[in-house]
Order: structure tokens, then sequence, then C-alpha cells
């Protein structure tokens, strides 16, 4: 399978924890989610390639963080990088890439204003926005209001979408869409922040699945 065949770019962190490493090189305090401790490890940061049928999906790099190297700064600095060397090589450049709720950071987004031509990144509660010529509006409003409009239904899960605008920090705001799927399952909707354009409410499911 070619890269012409993935559906987006998945990049994520992941901590592998190692109990009993206390002094060995290059390892960073992560988090032990079964003993829900700090403690020494390995911080990996991992971008797949994802295909259009499930379990479809295809490596692309890993990089593992030193936090003992001479040129270490914080591990963002060296997701970036991870990610520009992914773009330098001609990997997803015209790809949509994806990212979890740990980068919804104001930093982040100028990164992928700067790096990326599509993305998406997955928003907490805790964000503010302007919507609908309400500034400061909480996220929680938005998705209640966006949800209630929508009245489409796919295998279950109720979906949603409508245009945003972010601080960028300089008094300015950025136009994005906001993309919500409810599962009655789940305890809060999901909330995609993305600069792709959605026009139709088919394109939101396929943002999701």
């Amino acid at each position: 399978r070619t890269e012409k065949d993935w559906q987006l770019i998945v990049h994520d962190g992941s901590d592998i924890a190692k109990k009993w490493a206390n002094e060995m090189e290059g390892l960073s305090i992560v988090r032990d989610g079964s003993r829900k401790e700090l403690v020494k490890g390995y911080h990996l940061f991992c971008s797949i390639g994802v295909g259009k049928t499930e379990w479809d999906n295809f490596p692309i790099d890993v990089t593992m963080v030193n936090p003992q190297s001479k040129n270490f700064t914080c591990v963002a600095d060296v997701e970036k990088n991870h990610i520009r060397n992914i773009l330098r090589n001609g990997i997803g450049l015209h790809h949509l890439h994806v990212f979890d709720r740990g980068y919804d950071d104001r930093k982040w987004f100028d990164f992928f204003e700067a790096e990326l031509e599509l993305w998406m990144v997955r928003m907490t509660m805790k964000r503010n926005l302007l919507f609908r010529d309400v500034r400061g509006c909480p996220i929680k409003v938005v998705v209640e209001t966006l949800l209630n409009e929508s009245k489409y239904i796919h295998v279950g899960l109720k979906y949603g979408y409508g245009k945003v605008w972010i601080d960028d920090g300089n008094g300015e705001f950025k136009e994005y869409t906001l993309v919500v799927i409810e599962d009655p399952k789940k305890r809060e909707p999901m909330m995609l922040l993305t600069n792709a354009e959605v026009s139709k409410m088919k394109e939101t499911v396929t943002c999701y699945i």
C-alpha cells in the first residue's frame, strides 16, 4: 500500500514506564498509568498513516525522548522536530494530521498553522471560543448548541459542526471548524477542531471514522 491510500496521519505521545529504572541514562519522568505514579521510563512520539479500512495502519516514524541529550530543551520541541523531519522527507504533505487533547494549546496551534496544510486536534473542555459573536464562549456551550441544532445521526452517533474562532494571542481571531460527535456510551462528546473545510455533514463523519 502507498501513501496515496492513507486517509490521515495520527501523531501521539506514549509513555513506557520502567519500574526499576532509577539511574539509567536517558530516561524521562513518565506516568505509570497502572499505578498512577510518576516513574522513570521512556517517552515516545509516534506517527502512523491510517488507511480507509479498519486496522489499515502504516508506521511512519517514532522518536524516543532523551532528556540527557545536550540539545534537549523540552518534549514539545522534540515532537515538533519529529514532525518537521517527516514533512521534510515529503511524507504527509497534503494529508490531514490528527492530534489528541494534549495538543490543545496556543503554541501548538501556531506550529500547525506554520507547518501543516491540514490538521485536526481533539479539544478539552477548558477551551473558550469566539462563537456567533460571543467572545469567551465556553466550548461546552458551543458543543451543546451544535448538537441541539443537528439532526444527523449515523450508526448511533450524533454529529454536528460549526464555525468558531480562536484568539491567536495578538488580538486577532482565526477561523476554524469544530466537529462534535455524541456517543451515548461516552461521558462527554468528542470535540475536534480542524482547519479543513467542512461543508457537509457527511464530511464530519469522514473526519471521525
